[in-house]
């Protein structure tokens, strides 16, 4: 079990490591290893199936964008993780203050 961890750590530095110098193809091999688990996750905070897929695609799309940044290769799933969660908070952020505000319309039009 522990080699075979050892061995997925490794296949992702040396995935992250190309992913930083722009390869793509490299990018989507991380993307597929690590869909399905972001997509639980997202759906988990969000609790709508749509709006997973699309706090998913979102994490992949801001992973990309700073990828170069990512220091250490071997932590690149925690690195994504924090990422999802950022983009899930921003979702559910977003989503209160747009019923707050709703709300705030409907009391205007009550008085």
């Amino acid at each position: 079990m522990l080699k075979r961890r050892s061995k997925d750590k490794d296949e992702d530095v040396k995935l992250v490591e190309r992913a930083k110098a722009n390869d793509k193809k490299a990018f989507d091999q991380l993307v597929i290893k690590y869909r399905e688990r972001v997509v639980g996750l997202c759906y988990s905070m969000l609790l709508d199936e749509f709006k997973a897929e699309d706090a998913a695609q979102e994490t992949f799309t801001r992973t990309w964008q700073a990828i170069k940044k990512l220091d250490t290769p071997s932590a690149f799933y925690t690195y994504l993780y924090r990422i999802a969660v950022r983009v899930c908070l921003g979702i559910i952020g977003k989503e209160k203050r747009s019923r707050e505000k709703l709300f705030s319309e409907i009391e205007k039009e009550r008085r």
